[in-house]
């Protein structure tokens, strides 16, 4: 987003070791922490951090193992279904079944991480092209395109407890829900993952590595080319759509009724293309996004009654 403020302490740590050690220095010395992966959505305020930002670039990935048995992931999507039409729509496609499983240390980039599977013929990961994460971002907010979240793709993750304890979390003890998992309520801090890949043929992996490529091109045609944390509020549930008779769940359409695209705050602005959205078409401070954001909240509950919950993570 290209603001806030200075940290007092910043650490870079390149494997699994050096981030528990920097855990365990902050620990030691009574000071707060916090680990940023990609950065991609977050957002620092003016006076910064007090306490020590951790870098993770843990990348450490495991070798290939079969799984016993593939796991049902058409039911788990099922669950979980995102929209009912939308740009993306073209792009979804059933989930291949998975046939092995795969360990990947929580600072890897998603993106190589996709890469590096395509070139391996494992397929399941590509449906999340061009976001922004590490591991461990993709199961804070259990990441989802279209109607594919990873969640069901998790197995287990390894992670440190409150105590800076190592414990393994079952699928279910993630509670990877749309947006949502444990690390949101506990503060668990993802270490790894066991993900469920799916092995294929050259022709499956080439269809695949072909609409990557397609989602690719129409997230660059899509999205803007201005510094900006990709969406700032979640979209509100299905059943609460339904209830208030709204045409959309979109937080983007909520405020967008709301006459707020293009709305100027210093040099942050309101996307005209996703009111969801907001640029730092320049030298944005923080306060001028939080501006935008207060407002936002403030319209839509006015006019829906809606009170519009944060995708972003603020740190203060």
């Amino acid at each position: 987003m290209g603001v806030g403020g200075p940290a007092d302490f910043l650490a870079t740590a390149g494997t699994t070791h050096e981030l528990t050690e920097a855990l365990r220095w902050a620990g030691d010395r009574g000071v707060d922490f916090r680990i940023i992966g990609s950065g991609a959505n977050t957002i620092f305020t003016d006076e910064g951090f007090r306490g020590l930002i951790i870098i993770n670039r843990a990348s450490q990935i495991g070798e290939i193992q079969p799984l016993a048995e593939a796991l049902d992931l058409q039911k788990e999507k099922e669950k979980h279904l995102l929209v009912s039409s939308s740009w993306c729509m073209e792009f979804d496609a059933p989930e291949p079944a998975a046939d092995c499983s795969l360990w990947v240390e929580s600072g890897v980039i998603l993106e190589d991480l996709i890469s590096w599977a395509l070139e391996r013929r494992l397929l399941g990961l590509e449906f999340y092209t061009g976001i922004p994460s590490t591991i461990g971002g993709a199961l804070y907010s259990n990441i989802h395109f279209a109607n594919h979240l990873i969640g069901p793709r998790v197995l287990c993750a390894r992670v440190l407890d409150e105590n800076l304890e190592e414990r393994t979390l079952s699928q279910h003890e993630l509670a990877l829900g749309y947006d949502d998992s444990v690390f949101r309520r506990k503060p668990y801090i993802v270490l790894g993952a066991e993900l469920a890949l799916s092995s294929a043929d050259e022709r499956a992996t080439d269809k695949a590595i072909k609409m990557r490529n397609a989602i690719f091109s129409a997230r660059e045609k899509r999205y803007p080319s201005e510094k900006s944390c990709g969406s700032i509020f979640k979209n509100i549930t299905s059943c609460r759509q339904k209830e208030l008779g709204l045409a959309h769940k979109s937080a983007g359409w909520l405020i967008d009724q709301c006459g707020l695209k293009g709305r100027r705050a210093g040099d942050a602005v309101i996307w005209e293309g996703n009111a969801n959205w907001i640029l730092n078409t320049g030298d944005a401070r923080f306060a001028d996004i939080e501006a935008l954001i207060l407002l936002a909240r403030e319209k839509v509950k006015e006019r829906f009654g809606v009170e519009l919950d944060l995708e972003v993570e603020i740190v203060r």
